[in-house]
């Protein structure tokens, strides 16, 4: 089978090896015709992961109908500044349910618009077109080094085509339906690792680290909630998985800017050093005009809190003390298991079973609300716990925790 790869960055050039060591032909396309010599020549990008050399099954070209002719299938890997012109080129180029998918992160400045959203608008048929998105470095990944990422589409079998087109013995694809909120975390966790690079770069340490990853991602999942996208979503792969890899990894382009802008840096000198584009950079403004639209952000917690109180003002660790806290709910929770009895889960919850090792089935069900992300959570105890190991087949199916 033929692949076109649209874009050789460094996860471009990562993922067209990946396919090719999957027994796939790839059309390579990238914008540098000396990149499109070295590669065909030498069999080496001499812009990125320069060190490695890549199969012989991939052919590079700086023409699109060069890297789409024969294909089955394409895999976007270009900035998201110009994806929509690249969705306007296979617009015109291929079949109306041509499978496309998205391996791009950011959002579309200007229009506010997620990358999926972008190629809906300019090749219709949303059926055909998946994201991929996971703590995925490009530097480990084409060195096969043990890794797992999420496929999302709003067609099952749009899906489990790139599922298994990706799948490998060191590459675990998992699926999920929530396009949305795999691609707004894909988003999101590139500002707040500028936020973590900034923070070290002005010589604060792993405190202050922890405390922004962990209330970015409560804010995440807010606003990703609010956009339509499931809050759980932000507990899998493409949310905290990708957020912790990105936020702590020196492989991490956005954690480096923002280390490089506390120091004095410019966006343009980081464009220079690395050859690389900070997505974060460019998501900042649009997530938080998003966020602006959707009401999602500070004020809006303290409203809500102010609302769940009365009208009183939360107490200075923001519990109510005639409330019990958090801790004596969960030990509650926990004192019912030796009673379980089966619980309703309403309409508009996501229900996931956590299972606890020693053969013994001690967990709860995690009921996060989908109008409030993360700060809504509920714990109730679970009487459906198994105690069987998980599965480690390639074809489990969704993204969870």
């Amino acid at each position: 089978m033929k692949i076109a790869v649209i874009g050789a960055g460094s996860w471009g050039t990562a993922l067209a090896q990946l396919l090719a060591c999957n027994g796939n032909e790839v059309g390579l396309w990238a914008r540098k015709p000396e990149v499109v010599e070295a590669v065909n020549a030498s069999h080496a990008n001499p812009r990125y992961l320069s060190e490695v050399e890549l199969s012989w099954c991939i052919v590079a070209t700086t023409s699109y109908e060069e890297a789409l002719a024969g294909a089955q299938a394409a895999v976007i890997v270009t900035p998201s500044s110009v994806m929509r012109d690249v969705a306007g080129v296979l617009a015109e180029a291929v079949d109306d349910d041509f499978p496309v998918i998205i391996c791009s992160k950011g959002v579309e400045e200007g229009s506010g618009l997620l990358p999926v959203e972008v190629f809906e608008a300019e090749m219709g048929n949303a059926s055909r077109l998946a994201v991929l998105s996971g703590p995925n470095f490009a530097a480990e990944v084409i060195r096969g080094i043990p890794s797992g990422t999420v496929i999302a589409s709003s067609n099952e079998e749009t899906a489990a085509f790139f599922q298994q087109l990706f799948a490998s013995e060191t590459f675990r694809t998992y699926v999920s339906d929530d396009v949305c909120g795999v691609e707004l975390c894909a988003a999101f966790k590139n500002v707040i690792a500028i936020a973590v690079g900034v923070s070290y770069g002005l010589g604060y340490g792993d405190n202050t680290a922890a405390m922004l990853m962990t209330r970015g991602l409560a804010e995440m999942s807010r606003l990703v909630v609010r956009c339509g996208g499931q809050a759980i979503t932000c507990m899998g792969l493409a949310g905290t998985g990708d957020l912790v890899a990105t936020c702590t990894s020196e492989h991490s382009r956005n954690r480096r800017f923002g280390k490089l802008l506390a120091e004095g840096g410019t966006l343009e000198e980081f464009a220079a050093q690395t050859h690389m584009v900070a997505e974060g950079a460019l998501a900042c403004k649009t997530l938080k005009t998003l966020a602006d639209c959707y009401d999602v952000g500070a004020s809006h917690h303290r409203r809500r809190a102010q609302h769940r109180l009365g009208g009183r003002r939360p107490s200075r660790c923001g519990q109510d003390p005639h409330q019990p806290s958090a801790h004596h709910r969960v030990l509650r929770a926990l004192a019912r298991q030796s009673t379980p009895r089966q619980q309703g889960v309403d309409r508009g919850f996501t229900e996931r079973a956590s299972v606890l090792s020693h053969g013994r089935s001690a967990g709860t069900l995690v009921l996060a609300n989908r109008k409030g992300g993360f700060d809504n959570l509920s714990e109730r105890p679970s009487s459906r716990l198994s105690c069987e190991p998980p599965s480690l087949s390639l074809s489990q199916t969704f993204d969870g925790p």
